[in-house]
């Protein structure tokens, strides 16, 4: 009996061990924080097209138009702070043990499920969006004005739009399913 002990003991003690790159670790930590900030910053940013409409073109809006842009800038506001408070683990992180960084690791990957899931939705949303505010504005004459308008290159313009609403959507799925992947994957590794 001691012989198989001391068989398995070097047999144990022989083994390759992989070692783990902490450089390369952090490097992709550090790489995702500052994307979620970066993430965040877009986030944040994304009303100012519709602001700048309503302060340089507010003589131009319709009444239509102007009150289009208020209602994005109104209901951007709570999806914005929603967003940042979900990636606020990754970009903002706080601990240095291992436990505290695969709790972390866990929590952001829940919230990017979230964010994912919440973006493919707004996707189709914004493309229903698009398409009513700007049938809308053609409806109500906002372009009757425009001696360059074409009813051609206006509908391209919404295909090209709910193209890229599309795309957008394709994407989060993937990311969302990838996300669940990764958090089935650190569940299975964390409970063994």
């Amino acid at each position: 009996m001691h012989n198989s002990d001391e068989k398995l003991a070097s047999l144990w003690q022989n083994q390759s061990v992989e070692q783990l790159d902490i450089l390369k670790i952090q490097r992709e930590f550090l790489k995702q924080q500052w994307k979620q900030r970066l993430y965040i910053a877009v986030d944040v940013l994304s009303p100012l097209p519709f602001i700048l409409m309503l302060i340089f073109m507010k003589d131009e809006l319709s009444n239509f138009s102007f009150w289009t842009c208020v209602v994005a800038i109104v209901v951007s506001v709570p999806y914005i702070g929603y967003f940042t408070w979900l990636r606020r683990h990754a970009a903002f992180p706080k601990g240095d043990s291992t436990t505290q960084h695969i709790d972390l690791l866990q929590r952001q990957l829940a919230n990017n499920v979230k964010i994912a899931r919440y973006t493919k939705h707004l996707s189709w949303i914004s493309a229903l969006v698009l398409v009513t505010v700007n049938v809308g504005r053609l409806l109500n004459g906002d372009f009757d004005s425009n001696p360059s308008f074409s009813l051609s290159v206006f509908w391209w313009w919404m295909a090209t739009g709910c193209g890229v609403c599309l795309a957008f959507y394709i994407w989060a799925g993937k990311r969302e399913k990838r996300f669940v992947a990764r958090q089935h994957e650190l569940a299975h590794v964390t409970h063994e």
